[in-house]
């Protein structure tokens, strides 16, 4: 219980300050289920607090306060003004994962033999991304800008057909090759090798020029994508035109996100907590659970509860329409207006779908989830082709050895070290973003306490002063101190 005390004495100490501030009595601790969720998953907690120190608290607040304070408004800041930390971090974590699930030092010495391996479409791309064509919608949306996304050069490569080379940055060369598979077979599958320049340097440098040559996320489709990880709208879209979902990959997608969730429910520093598989078991009631949203995916639906009455959000790319600018939203940049726009719209279009009294509230519910989709979202990067043509590179340059397991599940199992790693940093950079605007929203609320108390003493002070002197008029203030005849007992 003591987890959940410190979360109620948090939320009891920024009451106090509303209190003393003498602002609107806020919603009972009891009420607020994230401070009673014994869940280690500290993002639904930060949410609540950041609502309720934000200055929209305030009697009579700004037009500009009131909007920066909305659930919507603050998830629209993280996929848009935070987006380059989210991605630093991100980069960060995956180095780090990488080097842990490896057992392998920054300063290991890059050596002159296993500089190239031979992979099977299974073993970089199990989804087959890089057969999709991505100048077309909405498959477009699945890959980052060209020339910054090596996805996009993979998918050069391997649609471009036996002995098609390219380059990507002077740090690595990829080659379209036939894989020998015996009995006289073969298949199409990928050569990477690895630029000589790197041979005596650090694995650490290679490393980090890998990372930093390549986007993880466009900027302009991260919104996109984190809708398709909350209701799967490009993969039903695709599906419909290409039959490329099957019961066993959407299963496999929901397996995935349920680990996560199981990772970010623990607390790693606990005293209790053991590495083992349990991450990666799943009980009947689980199960259950996981077939229920593989299944919905495979239909193209997403079921939310947020009424009595179950609501299907249909999976339509209308939900991608030209961005809409929120004139009440605060602009700087074309840039920030094209993207608060599409998600404004992308929000508004998904809250039109449920029938419910209060849209305010479904639209606030809808970025929610949305907020929790982002771990998840992030994580699941490292299943991308570019992840894991360098997940599988560096671990044949260490070990030798590379995956060939036949799903996301499989390649997670058998890399827990990097995955927990980089699911714990995915959340580790939504909770950094969170925490430092709850931090600097309780600066401005005891700021704004101390100024008032401040004040208040001040006047206090400079009304008794006034009094005495006889300078206060009578009608608007305090009455003149009158002085007491003292000379009877003189």
């Amino acid at each position: 219980m003591g987890f959940i005390d410190d979360k109620n004495s948090l939320v009891k100490q920024i009451s106090l300050f509303e209190v003393l501030g003498d602002l609107p009595e806020n919603k009972l601790v009891s009420n607020i289920d994230s401070v009673k969720s014994k869940s280690f998953n500290l993002i639904p907690y930060l949410l609540d607090l950041l609502g309720m120190v934000c200055k929209d608290n305030t009697k009579f607040p700004k037009k500009s306060d009131k909007l920066k304070c909305d659930l919507v408004r603050i998830l629209t800041e993280i996929l848009v003004d935070f987006f380059p930390v989210l991605m630093e971090i991100l980069k960060k974590g995956i180095a780090k994962g990488l080097k842990a699930g490896l057992l392998c030092p920054g300063d290991f010495k890059m050596p002159s033999a296993s500089l190239a391996i031979n992979l099977k479409p299974d073993e970089f791309d199990i989804g087959r991304l890089t057969t999709l064509d991505k100048t077309q919608f909405p498959a477009n949306l699945l890959f980052g800008d060209s020339g910054e996304d090596l996805n996009g050069l993979l998918s050069d490569v391997i649609q471009g057909g036996n002995g098609t080379i390219a380059t990507w940055k002077n740090i690595m060369e990829f080659e379209n090759v036939d894989i020998p598979l015996g009995n006289n077979t073969s298949t199409m599958g990928l050569k990477a090798s690895l630029n000589p320049q790197y041979i005596g340097k650090e694995f650490d440098v290679f490393l980090k020029d890998f990372l930093n040559s390549t986007q993880l996320f466009s900027k302009d489709n991260f919104i996109p994508n984190l809708i398709n990880q909350f209701q799967g709208t490009i993969d039903s879209a695709l599906n419909k035109s290409l039959g490329n979902l099957s019961m066993d990959s959407v299963t496999d997608k929901e397996k995935v996100d349920k680990m996560i969730d199981k990772i970010l429910d623990v607390d790693p520093c606990s005293q209790d907590f053991t590495f083992d598989n349990s991450f990666f078991e799943f009980n009947n009631d689980d199960l259950l659970n996981i077939e229920k949203k593989a299944l919905n995916r495979l239909n193209g639906t997403k079921v939310i509860s947020y009424s009595c009455t179950p609501t299907e959000l249909q999976n339509t790319t209308d939900l991608f329409p030209q961005p809409q600018i929120n004139p009440q939203a605060e602009i700087t940049t074309k840039s920030e207006k094209m993207d608060r726009g599409l998600a404004f719209s992308m929000i508004n279009s998904l809250s039109k779908q449920v029938t419910f009294d209060d849209d305010e509230q479904v639209r606030k519910s809808i970025s929610f989830e949305l907020a929790m989709a982002l771990p998840k979202l992030s994580s699941n990067i490292i299943f991308s082709p570019k992840i894991k043509v360098l997940t599988q590179f560096s671990k044949n340059l260490v070990t030798g050895s590379i995956d060939t397991g036949n799903t996301n599940f499989d390649f997670a199992k058998a890399n827990k070290v990097f995955f927990e790693y980089v699911v714990r940093e995915s959340s580790a950079a939504l909770l950094e973003i969170l925490y430092n605007q709850i931090k600097e929203e309780i600066m401005k609320m005891v700021a704004g306490l101390v100024a008032k108390l401040v004040m208040e003493l001040a006047t206090k002070k400079l009304n008794q002063i006034r009094s005495l002197t006889g300078g206060f008029d009578v009608k608007s203030g305090l009455s003149a101190i009158n002085v007491p005849d003292v000379s009877q007992y003189l």
